[in-house]
């Protein structure tokens, strides 16, 4: 790894593979971030042992903070999030579960959560999930690094510990059922580290359950760099099916479910998304769509999920074959 200075942000250059630590690497492309305008430049490759593809230049850990702090707008998305968190909550209490999956895809990891489990929401934003594991007579726990949204979790009388996985792991001895990683490896720098310590938290008969943009997307193969789940630079890595494989097989973890989804709110979002100018904010990135349109889709979605083809990846790892 070299540290390259002389960019808004300092990064780190990677001469190998984060995940197998392959040099056998293949320059993609070279893209920027064409959701909010942050403008340097990002080399994208794929490893050709284990099919991880990452940016070649990531930004440094203690830089990342600056980066979100200037350029992710984090009261805009908090509130679609709301908006579309208050829709999913009315539709679960009205008991139309089949609308929901017809919104958003089953995309919402929580909703494989089972009944009377115990669970560690890692990355857990203002607790949108604590209330339907609630619902489901189960015990939620929540991580969040973000201490704004920790706080959120804290006056609604939620336990959410503010911090890292690894500096939760090393104050408690407290074991999980089920461990939700909704949005969050793309993110980590050492993902086997990561998955290790997560696996640290479960109980014999555990899961870690995984939603992730699915690079092996038909929808990725389509729109190419103008992918919407690329998300230079938020997004470090970007895994499929092999990679995944790769991650559980150097945790002593099996693949227990895998599958697809594509939420039709991120379709439309992708299909509306138009190329950016570099150092500019996308006035096109949008993800609210009326519900008529997306419950129309849902048909042609279901098809490229059916083979595994859809945007995000929803993986369920175990210590065992007792999940």
């Amino acid at each position: 790894m070299v540290e390259i200075e002389n960019r808004e942000f300092s990064v780190i250059d990677l001469t190998e593979c984060p995940l197998c630590t392959s040099n056998d690497l293949n320059k993609i492309y070279t893209g920027w971030d064409d959701r909010y305008g942050q403008p340097d430049l990002f080399d994208v490759v794929e490893c050709r042992n284990c099919s991880l593809v990452f940016l070649k230049q990531v930004i440094k850990p203690d830089e990342i903070g600056k980066l979100y702090e200037k350029y992710y707008p984090h009261a805009n998305d908090r509130g679609a999030i709301t908006k579309h968190r208050r829709l999913y909550e009315l539709l679960h209490k009205m008991g139309l579960n089949s609308i929901i999956y017809f919104l958003y895809r089953s995309a919402n990891i929580a909703l494989y959560v089972k009944k009377g489990e115990s669970v560690l929401d890692v990355g857990c934003g203002a607790g949108y999930n604590a209330e339907l594991i609630h619902r489901k007579k189960g015990q939620w726990t929540g991580v969040e690094l973000d201490s704004l949204l920790s706080k959120y979790c804290d006056k609604a009388g939620l336990k959410c510990f503010n911090g890292t996985i690894e500096d939760f792991a090393s104050t408690t001895d407290e074991k999980f059922d089920t461990i939700l990683l909704s949005q969050i490896l793309e993110h980590v720098y050492d993902p086997i580290d990561f998955i290790n310590v997560c696996k640290s938290l479960l109980k014999p008969s555990g899961r870690i359950i995984l939603a992730l943009p699915n690079y092996g997307s038909s929808f990725r193969k389509k729109y190419k760099m103008n992918w919407m789940h690329m998300h230079i630079p938020y997004h470090f890595y970007q895994y499929n099916h092999k990679s995944i494989d790769y991650i559980a097989k150097n945790t002593g973890l099996k693949i227990w479910k895998f599958r697809t989804r594509t939420p039709s709110n991120w379709f439309l979002c992708q299909y509306k998304l138009k190329p950016v100018k570099r150092g500019k904010v996308n006035p096109t990135f949008n993800l609210n769509f009326n519900m008529a349109i997306q419950l129309l889709l849902f048909p042609y979605l279901y098809m490229i999920d059916s083979t595994k083809r859809g945007d995000i990846l929803i993986v369920e790892l175990c210590k065992n074959d007792a999940a």
